[in-house]
């Protein structure tokens, strides 16, 4: 197999995450694919796995670069949102949340 030219394979490497990128956020913009099923959390996870697999950012670089208590706190959000749609009560509970919330944030000073 012949050598590939660094530079060329560099310039592959910038137009491959570009396009990654730009076919990302155009899903993320639309709210899902055109004539597909992907939605918003599957074009981030596509995108990341393409990143990943056209080596633009490597393994190692992508998994520091996660922030757990950022997934934490979506997690949370996510349960809570669906109890509060499993029991069916909306903003009672959304107003004491967040009374509850900024009293802990007012009382608790980091």
């Amino acid at each position: 197999m012949p050598e590939l030219d660094p530079v060329l394979l560099s310039d592959a490497r910038t137009l491959a995450a570009y396009l990654i990128f730009f076919g990302s956020y155009f899903v993320f913009a639309l709210g899902k694919f055109p004539w597909m099923k992907i939605d918003r959390p599957g074009a981030a996870i596509i995108g990341a796995v393409l990143m990943v697999a056209f080596r633009i950012v490597g393994a190692q670089e992508a998994l520091q670069s996660i922030d757990f208590a950022t997934i934490v706190l979506l997690f949370s959000m996510g349960v809570h949102i669906g109890f509060r749609e499993y029991l069916r009560i909306g903003l009672p509970v959304t107003v004491v949340t967040l009374i509850w919330g900024s009293a802990w944030l007012w009382i608790w000073k980091p």
